[in-house]
Protein backbone atom coordinates (compact mmCIF):
# COMPACT_ATOMS: atom_id res chain seq x y z
CA UNK A 1 0.00 0.00 0.00
CA UNK A 2 0.92 3.75 -0.82
CA UNK A 3 1.92 6.13 1.96
CA UNK A 4 -1.45 7.31 1.81
CA UNK A 5 -3.36 4.55 2.92
CA UNK A 6 -3.73 2.32 5.77
CA UNK A 7 -2.14 -1.01 6.87
CA UNK A 8 -4.05 -3.89 8.15
CA UNK A 9 -2.12 -3.33 11.83
CA UNK A 10 -3.21 0.58 11.45
CA UNK A 11 -7.05 -0.53 10.56
CA UNK A 12 -6.85 -3.25 14.04
CA UNK A 13 -5.33 -0.35 16.02
CA UNK A 14 -7.90 1.85 15.14
CA UNK A 15 -10.74 0.10 15.44
CA UNK A 16 -13.95 1.61 17.15
CA UNK A 17 -12.24 5.43 16.07
CA UNK A 18 -13.03 7.50 13.09
CA UNK A 19 -9.59 7.97 11.18
CA UNK A 20 -8.98 10.19 8.37
CA UNK A 21 -7.10 8.69 5.19
CA UNK A 22 -6.21 11.60 1.91
CA UNK A 23 -7.03 10.04 -1.50
CA UNK A 24 -5.22 12.33 -3.64
CA UNK A 25 -6.53 16.00 -3.67
CA UNK A 26 -9.35 14.32 -1.05
CA UNK A 27 -9.67 13.37 1.93
CA UNK A 28 -12.43 10.56 4.12
CA UNK A 29 -12.92 9.71 7.24
CA UNK A 30 -13.36 5.80 8.37
CA UNK A 31 -14.84 3.69 10.55
CA UNK A 32 -13.90 0.11 11.60
CA UNK A 33 -15.48 -2.18 14.10
CA UNK A 34 -16.93 -6.20 14.29
CA UNK A 35 -19.88 -7.30 15.10
CA UNK A 36 -19.25 -10.98 17.19
CA UNK A 37 -21.72 -13.83 16.48
CA UNK A 38 -23.67 -16.29 18.73
CA UNK A 39 -20.44 -17.43 20.12
CA UNK A 40 -18.77 -14.71 21.35
CA UNK A 41 -16.46 -14.06 18.50
CA UNK A 42 -16.18 -11.78 15.67
CA UNK A 43 -18.18 -12.77 12.94
CA UNK A 44 -18.08 -9.68 10.75
CA UNK A 45 -16.05 -6.71 10.05
CA UNK A 46 -18.39 -3.36 9.32
CA UNK A 47 -16.58 -0.60 7.36
CA UNK A 48 -18.27 3.27 7.31
CA UNK A 49 -16.57 5.76 5.02
CA UNK A 50 -17.64 9.25 4.39
CA UNK A 51 -16.07 11.66 2.14
CA UNK A 52 -14.41 14.93 4.21
CA UNK A 53 -15.25 16.96 1.15
CA UNK A 54 -19.15 15.66 0.43
CA UNK A 55 -19.82 16.19 4.95
CA UNK A 56 -18.35 19.44 4.92
CA UNK A 57 -19.86 20.92 2.00
CA UNK A 58 -23.43 20.03 2.95
CA UNK A 59 -22.51 21.21 6.63
CA UNK A 60 -21.68 24.48 5.36
CA UNK A 61 -24.14 24.50 2.81
CA UNK A 62 -26.69 23.85 5.84
CA UNK A 63 -25.45 26.55 8.06
CA UNK A 64 -25.34 29.20 5.36
CA UNK A 65 -28.95 28.63 4.15
CA UNK A 66 -29.42 28.80 8.31
CA UNK A 67 -27.67 31.93 7.97
CA UNK A 68 -29.65 33.40 5.56
CA UNK A 69 -32.60 32.98 6.75
CA UNK A 70 -31.44 35.70 9.36
CA UNK A 71 -32.89 38.65 8.40
CA UNK A 72 -31.02 41.24 10.39
CA UNK A 73 -27.32 39.82 9.43
CA UNK A 74 -25.39 42.44 8.49
CA UNK A 75 -22.33 40.26 7.02
CA UNK A 76 -22.52 38.12 3.98
CA UNK A 77 -20.55 35.29 4.51
CA UNK A 78 -18.81 31.91 2.26
CA UNK A 79 -17.05 28.99 2.51
CA UNK A 80 -14.83 29.02 -0.26
CA UNK A 81 -13.24 25.20 -0.50
CA UNK A 82 -9.40 24.36 -1.05
CA UNK A 83 -10.64 21.88 -3.56
CA UNK A 84 -12.46 24.19 -5.40
CA UNK A 85 -15.57 23.73 -7.15
CA UNK A 86 -18.01 22.28 -7.19
CA UNK A 87 -17.56 21.84 -3.06
CA UNK A 88 -17.65 26.16 -2.43
CA UNK A 89 -20.67 27.73 -0.85
CA UNK A 90 -20.84 31.09 -1.86
CA UNK A 91 -23.36 34.43 -1.46
CA UNK A 92 -24.91 35.22 -4.58
CA UNK A 93 -24.08 39.10 -3.06
CA UNK A 94 -20.40 38.37 -3.45
CA UNK A 95 -18.37 38.03 -6.14
CA UNK A 96 -16.71 34.37 -6.58
CA UNK A 97 -13.47 35.83 -8.12
CA UNK A 98 -13.07 38.25 -4.99
CA UNK A 99 -13.86 35.31 -2.69
CA UNK A 100 -11.57 32.79 -3.99
CA UNK A 101 -8.96 35.55 -4.10
CA UNK A 102 -9.42 36.61 -0.32
CA UNK A 103 -9.43 32.38 0.57
CA UNK A 104 -6.29 32.19 -1.48
CA UNK A 105 -4.51 35.28 0.77
CA UNK A 106 -5.36 33.78 4.29
CA UNK A 107 -3.91 30.36 3.11
CA UNK A 108 -0.82 31.43 1.67
CA UNK A 109 0.03 32.01 5.69
CA UNK A 110 -2.63 30.70 7.80
CA UNK A 111 -3.72 34.20 8.52
CA UNK A 112 -6.92 36.23 8.44
CA UNK A 113 -6.60 38.87 5.19
CA UNK A 114 -8.47 41.96 4.69
CA UNK A 115 -9.19 44.18 2.27
CA UNK A 116 -11.48 47.26 1.87
CA UNK A 117 -13.04 47.38 -2.17
CA UNK A 118 -15.50 49.93 -3.44
CA UNK A 119 -18.67 48.74 -4.85
CA UNK A 120 -21.51 50.21 -6.10
CA UNK A 121 -20.52 53.74 -4.63
CA UNK A 122 -19.70 51.74 -1.22
CA UNK A 123 -17.34 50.92 1.05
CA UNK A 124 -17.00 47.55 1.40
CA UNK A 125 -14.67 45.27 4.08
CA UNK A 126 -13.13 41.54 2.99
CA UNK A 127 -12.25 39.16 5.34
CA UNK A 128 -10.47 36.30 4.89
CA UNK A 129 -9.73 33.35 7.59
CA UNK A 130 -9.12 29.43 7.59
CA UNK A 131 -10.72 27.55 9.55
CA UNK A 132 -9.33 25.01 11.93
CA UNK A 133 -12.04 22.43 12.11
CA UNK A 134 -13.16 22.47 8.72
CA UNK A 135 -9.61 22.54 7.26
CA UNK A 136 -10.98 21.99 3.79
CA UNK A 137 -12.52 25.28 3.91
CA UNK A 138 -11.34 28.98 4.47
CA UNK A 139 -14.10 31.42 5.26
CA UNK A 140 -14.40 34.89 3.56
CA UNK A 141 -16.75 37.67 4.65
CA UNK A 142 -18.10 40.80 3.38
CA UNK A 143 -19.51 44.19 4.84
CA UNK A 144 -20.46 47.32 4.91
CA UNK A 145 -18.13 49.84 6.27
CA UNK A 146 -20.92 51.76 6.82
CA UNK A 147 -22.99 49.75 8.94
CA UNK A 148 -19.71 48.69 10.56
CA UNK A 149 -19.37 52.36 11.12
CA UNK A 150 -23.36 52.69 12.36
CA UNK A 151 -22.74 49.41 14.68
CA UNK A 152 -19.69 51.28 16.12
CA UNK A 153 -21.83 54.65 16.72
CA UNK A 154 -24.31 52.68 18.23
CA UNK A 155 -21.61 50.85 21.02
CA UNK A 156 -20.21 53.85 21.54
CA UNK A 157 -23.95 55.21 22.82
CA UNK A 158 -24.60 52.35 24.64
CA UNK A 159 -20.59 52.82 26.34
CA UNK A 160 -21.64 56.62 27.01
CA UNK A 161 -25.19 56.02 28.24
CA UNK A 162 -23.56 53.02 30.40
CA UNK A 163 -20.78 55.95 31.70
CA UNK A 164 -23.37 58.17 32.53
CA UNK A 165 -25.51 55.29 34.55
CA UNK A 166 -22.51 54.55 36.34
CA UNK A 167 -21.45 58.44 37.19
CA UNK A 168 -24.95 59.11 38.37
CA UNK A 169 -24.86 55.88 40.24
CA UNK A 170 -21.79 56.58 42.07
CA UNK A 171 -22.54 59.95 42.66
CA UNK A 172 -25.80 58.58 44.13
CA UNK A 173 -23.90 56.26 46.54
CA UNK A 174 -21.52 59.04 47.72
CA UNK A 175 -24.87 61.08 48.48
CA UNK A 176 -25.79 58.43 50.58
CA UNK A 177 -22.86 57.51 51.96
CA UNK A 178 -22.32 60.91 52.78
CA UNK A 179 -26.04 61.76 54.28
CA UNK A 180 -26.22 58.27 56.15
CA UNK A 181 -23.12 57.38 57.24
CA UNK A 182 -20.43 59.81 57.02
CA UNK A 183 -22.24 62.86 58.65
CA UNK A 184 -23.84 60.83 61.50
CA UNK A 185 -20.54 59.81 62.19
CA UNK A 186 -18.94 63.56 62.06
CA UNK A 187 -21.92 64.12 64.41
CA UNK A 188 -20.94 61.72 66.64
CA UNK A 189 -17.44 62.53 66.58
CA UNK A 190 -17.66 66.03 67.31
CA UNK A 191 -20.07 65.11 70.46
CA UNK A 192 -17.33 63.29 71.60
CA UNK A 193 -14.97 65.99 71.23
CA UNK A 194 -17.63 68.43 72.58
CA UNK A 195 -17.55 65.61 75.94
CA UNK A 196 -13.61 65.67 75.75
CA UNK A 197 -13.73 69.77 76.45
CA UNK A 198 -17.12 69.44 79.02
CA UNK A 199 -19.38 71.14 76.77
CA UNK A 200 -22.50 69.59 77.87
CA UNK A 201 -24.75 71.84 76.20
CA UNK A 202 -24.01 70.15 72.64
CA UNK A 203 -26.34 68.02 70.87
CA UNK A 204 -25.61 65.79 68.43
CA UNK A 205 -28.53 65.86 65.54
CA UNK A 206 -30.52 63.18 65.16
CA UNK A 207 -30.41 62.65 61.01
CA UNK A 208 -32.18 59.35 60.82
CA UNK A 209 -34.02 56.60 62.35
CA UNK A 210 -31.35 53.38 61.91
CA UNK A 211 -28.68 52.50 64.33
CA UNK A 212 -26.52 55.89 63.68
CA UNK A 213 -29.27 58.15 64.62
CA UNK A 214 -30.23 55.59 67.92
CA UNK A 215 -26.06 56.27 68.42
CA UNK A 216 -26.82 60.04 67.97
CA UNK A 217 -29.92 60.04 70.36
CA UNK A 218 -27.87 57.54 72.89
CA UNK A 219 -25.44 60.18 73.08
CA UNK A 220 -27.60 62.88 73.48
CA UNK A 221 -29.05 61.32 76.78
CA UNK A 222 -25.38 60.45 77.85
CA UNK A 223 -24.40 64.50 77.14
CA UNK A 224 -27.61 65.56 79.54
CA UNK A 225 -26.78 62.86 82.15
CA UNK A 226 -22.56 64.26 82.08
CA UNK A 227 -24.27 67.91 82.34
CA UNK A 228 -26.07 66.48 85.15
CA UNK A 229 -23.12 65.38 86.73
CA UNK A 230 -21.34 68.89 86.19
CA UNK A 231 -24.08 70.65 88.20
CA UNK A 232 -24.15 68.14 90.83
CA UNK A 233 -20.06 68.29 90.74
CA UNK A 234 -20.17 72.29 90.65
CA UNK A 235 -22.71 71.72 93.97
CA UNK A 236 -20.51 69.45 95.60
CA UNK A 237 -17.22 71.51 94.84
CA UNK A 238 -19.62 74.13 96.95
CA UNK A 239 -19.44 71.76 99.93
CA UNK A 240 -16.35 72.51 100.57
CA UNK A 241 -14.70 75.21 101.91
CA UNK A 242 -13.36 77.82 99.62
CA UNK A 243 -10.16 78.74 100.94
CA UNK A 244 -7.95 78.40 104.38
CA UNK A 245 -8.31 79.94 107.53
CA UNK A 246 -5.89 81.40 110.17
CA UNK A 247 -6.76 82.60 113.84
CA UNK A 248 -4.43 83.16 116.38
CA UNK A 249 -1.54 81.30 115.64
CA UNK A 250 -3.51 78.14 113.96
CA UNK A 251 -3.65 78.07 110.59
CA UNK A 252 -5.72 75.02 108.65
CA UNK A 253 -6.30 74.76 104.56
CA UNK A 254 -7.19 71.34 102.28
CA UNK A 255 -7.08 70.07 99.11
CA UNK A 256 -9.02 67.74 97.37
CA UNK A 257 -8.80 66.29 94.12
CA UNK A 258 -11.65 63.76 92.69
CA UNK A 259 -11.54 60.70 90.19
CA UNK A 260 -14.46 60.97 88.84
CA UNK A 261 -16.66 64.15 88.32
CA UNK A 262 -18.88 63.26 91.52
CA UNK A 263 -16.11 62.15 94.19
CA UNK A 264 -16.57 60.53 97.60
CA UNK A 265 -14.14 62.83 99.82
CA UNK A 266 -15.17 65.66 102.21
CA UNK A 267 -13.23 67.71 104.35
CA UNK A 268 -14.80 70.80 105.96
CA UNK A 269 -13.60 73.27 109.03
CA UNK A 270 -14.80 75.82 110.71
CA UNK A 271 -14.33 78.44 114.37
CA UNK A 272 -16.72 78.14 116.61
CA UNK A 273 -16.80 81.12 118.28
CA UNK A 274 -13.74 82.41 119.77
CA UNK A 275 -13.00 79.21 121.45
CA UNK A 276 -12.77 76.22 119.38
CA UNK A 277 -11.89 75.65 116.06
CA UNK A 278 -13.69 72.04 114.55
CA UNK A 279 -12.80 70.49 111.44
CA UNK A 280 -13.52 66.71 109.92
CA UNK A 281 -11.96 64.49 106.76
CA UNK A 282 -14.83 62.16 105.18
CA UNK A 283 -14.70 59.29 102.64
CA UNK A 284 -17.48 58.14 101.48
CA UNK A 285 -17.29 53.93 99.58
CA UNK A 286 -18.05 54.45 96.07
CA UNK A 287 -18.54 57.38 93.68
CA UNK A 288 -21.26 59.17 91.88
CA UNK A 289 -24.62 60.75 93.12
CA UNK A 290 -25.03 58.35 96.16
CA UNK A 291 -21.51 59.28 97.38
CA UNK A 292 -23.07 63.03 96.76
CA UNK A 293 -25.71 62.64 97.85
CA UNK A 294 -24.24 61.62 101.72
CA UNK A 295 -21.52 64.33 101.53
CA UNK A 296 -24.56 66.59 101.26
CA UNK A 297 -25.90 64.90 104.68
CA UNK A 298 -22.61 65.41 106.39
CA UNK A 299 -22.33 68.74 105.62
CA UNK A 300 -25.74 69.56 107.45
CA UNK A 301 -24.73 67.47 110.16
CA UNK A 302 -20.91 69.82 110.42
CA UNK A 303 -23.22 73.15 109.92
CA UNK A 304 -25.16 71.88 113.12
CA UNK A 305 -22.32 71.43 114.68
CA UNK A 306 -20.70 74.54 114.35
CA UNK A 307 -23.87 75.97 115.45
CA UNK A 308 -24.22 74.03 118.56
CA UNK A 309 -22.19 73.46 121.78
CA UNK A 310 -22.27 69.45 120.97
CA UNK A 311 -19.10 67.34 121.93
CA UNK A 312 -17.71 65.07 118.79
CA UNK A 313 -18.84 61.91 120.06
CA UNK A 314 -22.52 63.42 120.46
CA UNK A 315 -22.24 64.34 116.93
CA UNK A 316 -20.81 61.37 115.49
CA UNK A 317 -23.56 59.25 117.11
CA UNK A 318 -26.41 61.16 115.54
CA UNK A 319 -24.73 61.47 112.17
CA UNK A 320 -24.34 57.27 112.54
CA UNK A 321 -27.90 56.73 113.69
CA UNK A 322 -29.11 59.44 110.14
CA UNK A 323 -26.87 56.97 107.96
CA UNK A 324 -28.26 53.93 109.28
CA UNK A 325 -31.91 55.26 108.93
CA UNK A 326 -31.20 55.80 105.43
CA UNK A 327 -30.53 52.23 104.56
CA UNK A 328 -26.94 53.25 103.64
CA UNK A 329 -24.93 49.84 104.72
CA UNK A 330 -21.85 48.72 103.44
CA UNK A 331 -22.30 50.10 100.08
CA UNK A 332 -21.85 53.65 101.04
CA UNK A 333 -20.52 53.45 104.63
CA UNK A 334 -18.45 56.75 105.51
CA UNK A 335 -15.09 56.72 107.37
CA UNK A 336 -14.56 60.05 109.03
CA UNK A 337 -11.80 61.70 111.67
CA UNK A 338 -13.30 64.64 113.47
CA UNK A 339 -11.07 67.22 115.65
CA UNK A 340 -11.57 69.92 118.08
CA UNK A 341 -8.57 72.54 118.79
CA UNK A 342 -8.62 74.25 121.75
CA UNK A 343 -7.40 77.89 120.08
CA UNK A 344 -6.04 78.73 123.63
CA UNK A 345 -4.28 75.80 124.98
CA UNK A 346 -3.09 74.01 121.56
CA UNK A 347 -4.96 71.07 122.93
CA UNK A 348 -6.39 68.98 120.09
CA UNK A 349 -9.28 66.47 121.05
CA UNK A 350 -9.74 64.03 118.18
CA UNK A 351 -12.38 60.85 116.95
CA UNK A 352 -11.59 58.53 114.16
CA UNK A 353 -14.56 56.73 112.28
CA UNK A 354 -12.40 53.70 110.79
CA UNK A 355 -10.73 55.95 109.30
CA UNK A 356 -7.08 56.39 107.79
CA UNK A 357 -4.59 57.39 110.82
CA UNK A 358 -3.68 60.67 110.48
CA UNK A 359 0.37 61.96 111.30
CA UNK A 360 0.95 64.38 113.86
CA UNK A 361 4.39 66.51 112.75
CA UNK A 362 6.32 67.71 115.97
CA UNK A 363 8.72 70.31 114.96
CA UNK A 364 10.95 69.64 118.01
CA UNK A 365 12.05 65.70 116.82
CA UNK A 366 11.37 67.01 112.95
CA UNK A 367 9.16 63.59 112.36
CA UNK A 368 6.06 62.73 111.70
CA UNK A 369 4.03 59.94 113.71
CA UNK A 370 0.77 58.23 113.08
CA UNK A 371 -2.01 58.89 115.48
CA UNK A 372 -3.57 55.44 116.00
CA UNK A 373 -7.20 56.09 117.20
CA UNK A 374 -9.14 52.68 115.68
CA UNK A 375 -12.97 53.09 115.39
CA UNK A 376 -16.16 51.62 113.43
CA UNK A 377 -17.35 53.16 109.84
CA UNK A 378 -20.09 55.26 109.66
CA UNK A 379 -23.74 54.13 108.45
CA UNK A 380 -23.05 50.02 109.04
CA UNK A 381 -24.79 49.48 112.04
CA UNK A 382 -26.70 51.70 114.82
CA UNK A 383 -24.56 51.63 117.87
CA UNK A 384 -20.66 51.67 117.49
CA UNK A 385 -17.70 52.33 119.83
CA UNK A 386 -16.60 55.79 119.63
CA UNK A 387 -12.90 55.74 120.96
CA UNK A 388 -11.39 59.70 121.62
CA UNK A 389 -7.43 60.92 121.76
CA UNK A 390 -5.98 64.31 122.93
CA UNK A 391 -2.95 65.81 121.81
CA UNK A 392 -1.16 69.04 121.81
CA UNK A 393 -0.14 71.18 118.86
CA UNK A 394 3.36 73.09 119.76
CA UNK A 395 4.88 75.53 117.87
CA UNK A 396 5.51 74.86 114.57
CA UNK A 397 3.73 70.98 114.77
CA UNK A 398 0.92 70.10 112.44
CA UNK A 399 -1.03 67.30 112.22
CA UNK A 400 -2.22 66.03 108.61
CA UNK A 401 -5.30 64.52 107.11
CA UNK A 402 -5.99 62.39 104.67
CA UNK A 403 -7.86 59.68 102.58
CA UNK A 404 -6.75 56.49 100.93
CA UNK A 405 -6.77 57.39 97.70
CA UNK A 406 -2.96 59.46 98.90
CA UNK A 407 -1.65 56.07 100.30
CA UNK A 408 -2.87 53.74 97.98
CA UNK A 409 -1.88 55.18 95.01
CA UNK A 410 0.59 53.24 92.58
CA UNK A 411 3.31 54.60 89.81
CA UNK A 412 4.17 53.15 86.55
CA UNK A 413 5.80 50.30 88.17
CA UNK A 414 2.82 49.39 90.54
CA UNK A 415 4.97 50.70 93.55
CA UNK A 416 2.42 51.88 96.49
CA UNK A 417 3.03 55.33 98.15
CA UNK A 418 2.39 53.91 101.29
CA UNK A 419 2.34 55.32 104.66
CA UNK A 420 6.05 55.60 105.40
CA UNK A 421 6.85 57.35 101.91
CA UNK A 422 3.93 59.87 103.32
CA UNK A 423 5.39 60.27 106.75
CA UNK A 424 8.79 61.28 104.94
CA UNK A 425 7.04 64.02 102.85
CA UNK A 426 5.08 65.49 105.44
CA UNK A 427 8.32 65.69 107.64
CA UNK A 428 10.02 66.99 104.85
CA UNK A 429 7.65 69.69 104.02
CA UNK A 430 6.30 70.55 107.42
CA UNK A 431 9.63 71.14 108.32
CA UNK A 432 10.70 73.72 106.04
CA UNK A 433 10.23 77.20 107.36
CA UNK A 434 8.14 79.55 106.10
CA UNK A 435 5.78 77.22 104.60
CA UNK A 436 1.96 77.61 105.84
CA UNK A 437 -0.62 74.86 106.03
CA UNK A 438 -2.17 75.69 102.37
CA UNK A 439 1.50 75.17 101.46
CA UNK A 440 2.29 71.90 103.25
CA UNK A 441 -0.83 70.53 101.27
CA UNK A 442 -0.06 71.83 98.05
CA UNK A 443 3.98 70.50 98.55
CA UNK A 444 2.26 66.60 99.28
CA UNK A 445 0.16 67.24 96.02
CA UNK A 446 3.22 67.98 94.31
CA UNK A 447 5.03 65.51 95.75
CA UNK A 448 2.04 62.73 95.27
CA UNK A 449 1.99 64.26 91.27
CA UNK A 450 5.49 63.27 90.92
CA UNK A 451 5.47 60.04 92.07
CA UNK A 452 2.67 58.68 89.98
CA UNK A 453 3.47 60.01 87.23
CA UNK A 454 1.38 59.05 84.16
CA UNK A 455 -0.64 56.53 86.48
CA UNK A 456 -3.80 57.72 87.20
CA UNK A 457 -4.86 57.77 90.81
CA UNK A 458 -6.82 54.80 92.00
CA UNK A 459 -9.39 57.16 94.03
CA UNK A 460 -9.76 60.75 95.07
CA UNK A 461 -7.25 62.35 96.66
CA UNK A 462 -7.42 64.61 100.02
CA UNK A 463 -5.03 66.63 101.78
CA UNK A 464 -6.12 68.56 105.25
CA UNK A 465 -2.81 70.42 106.89
CA UNK A 466 -3.67 71.85 110.90
CA UNK A 467 -0.83 73.46 111.84
CA UNK A 468 0.46 76.09 114.69
CA UNK A 469 2.60 78.74 113.57
CA UNK A 470 5.28 79.73 115.78
CA UNK A 471 4.35 83.57 116.59
CA UNK A 472 1.12 85.03 116.56
CA UNK A 473 0.60 86.59 113.76
CA UNK A 474 -3.70 87.61 113.98
CA UNK A 475 -6.59 86.33 112.61
CA UNK A 476 -7.16 86.30 108.70
CA UNK A 477 -7.40 84.09 105.92
CA UNK A 478 -4.44 81.60 104.42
Amino acid sequence: MGKDFLSADQIIAGMKKFQIVRLGAGSGMFYENTLLGDDGQPEWLVHVGIDRNNFQYHYCKSEYQALRRTNDLPIRLSAVSNVKSPWCVVDEAMDQQTAERMASLANVGRVIAREVRREHGEEMLWIGFPCRILDNYTLVAKASLGNVSIAIDQLWRQLWLLAGMLLCSGALMAWLLTEQVLLPLRDVTTGIEAIARRDFRHRVPVRSTDELGDIAGLMNRVTEGMRDLEVARVVQESLLPAEGIMVGEFEIAGISRAMTDIGGDYFDYTVIGDSHLVGLVGDVAGHGVSAALIMGMAKSAFSLLARSDQPLDAFVTAFNELLVSQGVKRKHMMTMFCFALDLKTGQLDVLNSGHNFPFHFKAELGTAQEIEIVGHPLGVRKKIVLKRGRLELGPGDALVLYTDGLIESRNTSGVVIGYQRLAGWIADHASRPGKNAKQVAGAIFDAFDEFIGAEPAGDDVTVVCLRRCPLVTGGGNV
